[in-house]
């Protein structure tokens, strides 16, 4: 998890934070747009140099700890753009996804004392505990996945088991996650693209309806550190597939969302990009049912050149 923050430029003046569905439904062109189009003098160009610490699983607390690092390191830094959905302040499978990579991933710094952060990441003594053994003696973390591993190749008898992973692994890291502008989301020679012929899990929706208080201070926090530092804030909501959208509609989910986010930001420096849905209201513009693909991140910016965008 930490080894993409070692790729640093001093001059950055941008910073992305966020999760897949950024790395996947955004691109560079859209955040040039975005602040060329939110400039006082339209007719003066702004010199971006962007950082990407955007990352798969990303939570709130794992923004405040980026966002912390980059005050600390990037001098010139001006603009932030980070992405906020019912996935990052619910309770839900990727909290847990995320907490669990964070301790057997991550390094140690002076945030992780910060009560909201340790609050998060350490749900009881024994994962502070873990986390200082795993720090102090990093074969530690090979236990688990070597039991992972195991486990799968016990269930299938498989010798080549993980060699397609492999492969595919090797094909995504021929250019360093840190350069790459986005990806659709396990995405590898193909774009992906859903079809009326793929299954919708019914009840998957119910998994981002659990509120989860902390996070909600977490992201307080965070838009009061960015306000603080006046730094020029874009909130990104980008749209989920069609399925996923309408069974929130259903369980209200949707709804308690955009209240929760809208007293977020009523005290921020933040705009708010909310990209319509019905901008990309069919499957063809999704990897899968969280994730846009090209043909999606390309309607994106399209939107934005068009004149149909403002912030909120």
């Amino acid at each position: 998890m930490k080894d993409f923050r070692e790729h640093v430029d001093p001059n950055t003046n941008l910073l992305i934070l966020g999760d897949s569905q950024l790395i996947s439904g955004w691109e560079d062109d859209a955040t040039n747009l975005l602040i060329q189009k939110s400039n006082i003098n339209p007719d003066q160009e702004i010199n971006i140099k962007p950082t990407r610490w955007a990352r798969p699983s990303e939570q709130p607390e794992g923004i405040l700890l980026n966002l912390e690092e980059a005050i600390q390191r990037l001098p010139n830094l001006k603009y932030i753009v980070l992405n906020i959905s019912p996935i990052s302040i619910s309770l839900n499978s990727v909290t847990k996804a995320h907490q669990r990579l964070y301790i057997t991933e991550d390094g140690f710094n002076k945030m992780t004392l910060d009560p909201l952060v340790s609050k998060a990441y350490f749900r009881s003594p024994t994962d502070f505990i873990y986390k200082s053994l795993i720090f102090v003696f990093p074969l530690l973390r090979l236990n688990s996945q070597f039991s992972s591993f195991m486990n799968s190749f016990l269930r299938k008898v498989d010798w080549d088991f993980g060699q397609k992973e492999k492969s595919e692994n090797m094909k995504f890291l021929s250019v360093p996650f840190f350069e790459r502008t986005s990806w659709t989301w396990r995405s590898y020679e193909i774009d992906r693209q859903l079809t009326e012929s793929d299954l919708y899990p019914v009840g998957f929706g119910k998994d981002f309806g659990q509120e989860r208080l902390l996070s909600m201070e977490i992201w307080a926090s965070v838009f009061q550190r960015i306000k603080s530092k006046k730094l020029q804030c874009y909130v990104v909501d980008l749209p989920f597939s069609p399925d996923l959208e309408r069974e929130w509609d259903e369980l209200n989910i949707r709804k308690q969302f955009e209240e929760r986010v809208e007293n977020l930001l009523k005290e921020s420096n933040c705009s708010r990009i909310k990209v319509p849905k019905e901008r990309v209201s069919n499957r063809t513009y999704f990897a899968d049912w969280t994730h846009l693909n090209e043909k999606g991140r390309k309607e994106v910016t399209a939107w934005l050149l068009s004149k149909e965008f403002t912030k909120q």
